[in-house]
């Protein structure tokens, strides 16, 4: 049976569980592969963040957490409740110069005909 073909009962048991994707020095990005349709919140001792959930697959950015601590964060969306532990980066020395994102995975070989 082909990915595109699994029955959806199968994807929602198979589903990433919720968990702690990226981690800065002020800010943790928590990601899911299944969740309900409505709010979803995280909150940390000083900080939060929320967003409406169209349900299934998403992810969230709290930010203002300190840096080079232990934190929990309680996730919640609907009647489910997730509590997740890490610890924020030390904040790098000196000045910010630049932030530089990539993209990876994109098989631009394959589109051009190199390959």
């Amino acid at each position: 049976m082909g990915w595109g073909r699994r029955p959806l009962d199968y994807l929602a048991r198979n589903a990433t569980p919720v968990h702690v994707w990226a981690v800065e020095d002020t800010a943790v990005q928590v990601m899911w592969g299944d969740l309900p349709a409505g709010v979803v919140t995280i909150e940390a001792d000083n900080a939060g963040a929320a967003t409406e959930h169209p349900g299934g697959a998403g992810g969230l950015t709290i930010t203002g957490l300190p840096a080079d601590q232990a934190v929990t964060l309680r996730l919640t969306a609907g009647d489910e409740e997730h509590l997740l532990s890490t610890k924020t980066l030390p904040t790098p020395p000196g000045e910010l110069c630049a932030v530089v994102a990539t993209v990876s995975d994109l098989h631009l070989v394959e589109r051009l005909g190199i390959l």
